[in-house]
């Protein structure tokens, strides 16, 4: 054997113990060297507390690998809950109670849940009032962990990463529409890439179901809600959204809407109670599908005999859902008002006729997943996992 032979021998013989030595080392320190991509495509979990208008809730979010077979996102909420002190924001958010609760929430990550600090994320939504932020701002200014408020504009794009799968982030296919508590927004893709090449189109109102409702309420008086909602509605609703669906063509082309948001998921839940809780295989429904009939029924309905909406057929629900859907049914009736479920039907429905003007779209759905979005959106992208 010649000098060379012997040396290329040699580099062979020792590759696969230098592999079996690094792989050693990796088992026993998995944390070492791995970056949030790395760690997310083991399906490592994250912490992510949201501030909303109403309160303050934390999730357990998972972010895994792009499954093609699957209609949902690589990410998935594993478990929510509120903090101990959820009764302080019956009257609304304060800077003391809200600092109470993101510490709360924060240390039971870290003790119970064994989240790193540096995986836990704290953000506040697009809906909390200008004067509110501001004092939140001020009551996290000496926190080493960061804090942020997201923009409506932002967080329109992080619901459409939480709930649409990548394989599905093609021109023209896509646009996500939130009718929030507070405002209502929506977006949808422009630009195909990477994490940073990517390009959205997005739209907002600052009109949502419940701040709309208390506007004409403000204006009506003793007289009728919808005729005191006219002039409202097309000065700052109407005209916006035509601004809006004129200046974004995709708005109009993309040919499946996704909608989340409140009175969404109350015209999902009652137009189509048969598509609550799991389905013949026993996989929970995540995804509702809606007609224009369904759409169409619910705003005839919410505007003219609000009551006849809670009238629900629940022969075509599963046996074993029964009791479900009508907890659900019932829990809408607590969770809006008369006048709320009319506010909300009329923005649905002053979007969906600029949407449908060119042509009308392919499929509507309803994503169940919706009400946690824009928090796995987040963390989607913090792990870069789209």
């Amino acid at each position: 054997m010649n000098r060379r032979t012997f040396l290329l021998t040699a580099v062979l013989l020792c590759l696969p113990l230098a592999a079996l030595s690094a792989q050693t080392r990796r088992r026993a320190n998995p944390r070492a060297q791995a970056t949030p991509a790395a760690q997310a495509a083991r399906g490592e979990v994250y912490g992510m507390i949201e501030i909303g208008a109403k309160g303050v809730k934390a999730f357990l979010i998972k972010v895994g690998q792009p499954d093609m077979r699957s209609e949902d996102p690589p990410v998935e909420v594993v478990q929510s809950f509120e903090p101990s002190n959820q009764d302080a924001f019956a009257g609304g958010l304060t800077a003391p109670a809200v600092r109470a609760a993101v510490t709360d929430l924060r240390a039971r990550m870290i003790d119970q849940h064994r989240v790193p600090a540096d995986r836990i994320f704290v953000a506040g939504s697009s809906g909390i009032p200008e004067e509110v932020r501001t004092t939140l701002e001020r009551a996290f200014e000496s926190e080493s962990f960061k804090f942020e408020f997201i923009t409506s504009t932002k967080e329109s794009t992080l619901v459409f990463k939480g709930i649409v799968p990548p394989w599905r982030y093609n021109i023209n296919e896509v646009v996500v529409l939130d009718i929030g508590s507070g405002n209502t927004k929506g977006a949808y893709l422009t630009r195909r890439g990477s994490l940073r090449e990517q390009e959205f189109a997005n739209f907002a109102v600052k009109w949502g179901t419940g701040t709309f409702a208390k506007g004409v309420l403000a204006q009506k008086k003793d007289g009728d809600f919808l005729a005191a909602a006219e002039p409202l509605l097309a000065a700052e609703i109407a005209r916006p959204v035509q601004a809006d669906a004129e200046r974004l063509p995709g708005m109009r082309r993309c040919t499946r809407l996704y909608l989340a948001g409140g009175i969404c998921w109350t015209m999902a839940t009652l137009m189509r109670p048969e598509l609550i809780g799991t389905n013949e295989s026993g996989r929970e429904v995540n995804w509702v599908q809606l007609t224009q009939g369904d759409v169409n029924r619910f705003v005839r309905l919410a505007t003219t005999n609000p009551a006849a909406l809670y009238e629900i057929d629940y022969s075509q629900v599963r046996p074993q859902n029964r009791e479900r859907a009508k907890e659900e049914v019932a829990k809408v009736g607590r969770t809006f008002t008369q006048e709320q479920v009319m506010a909300g039907a009329l923005i649905l429905k002053t979007y969906l006729n600029e949407m449908q003007r060119e042509r009308p779209k392919a499929a509507i759905f309803f994503s169940r997943r919706a009400i946690s979005a824009w928090p796995m959106g987040f963390v989607l992208e913090k792990a870069g996992g789209t």
